[in-house]
């Protein structure tokens, strides 16, 4: 029983540490984990809780079943819970041409130039 309260013991100081330094919070939310492709379009997308979307206020596509949409913190973000215009780096599924994944981009990525795609 001893043995096991000093690993607890031990195992709690070393997450306090790391709470503490900020290293188990902030540094993973500075950079993407999932990397947003190069062949992505960049694009103004207007949700409008529903799986239709209009693109650059003009053209209306369908998401797939299966979109995967980032939110600007990398975590999945449910279509219904989207509304209005929002600026973002999308894939289509090249067989139906259905919106297949969409990220969400945050400031910084705004304002950077997109990056051209590999030919």
């Amino acid at each position: 029983m001893t043995r096991f309260c000093t690993i607890l013991l031990v195992s709690l100081q070393l997450a306090a540490g790391l709470l503490a330094s900020g290293w188990a919070t902030a540094s993973f939310g500075q950079q993407r984990m999932v990397q947003i492709p190069d062949a992505a379009t960049r694009a103004e997308m207007t949700f409008q809780g529903s799986p239709e979307v209009i693109i650059n206020g003009r053209t209306q596509a369908r998401m797939a079943p299966g979109v995967r949409i980032f939110g600007r913190d990398n975590m999945l973000v449910m279509w219904g819970s989207l509304a209005g215009p929002t600026i973002v780096r999308y894939t289509l599924e090249p067989v139906t041409g259905l919106v297949q994944s969409i990220w969400i981009l945050t400031d910084e990525e705004i304002a950077r130039p997109d990056p051209k795609p590999a030919r």
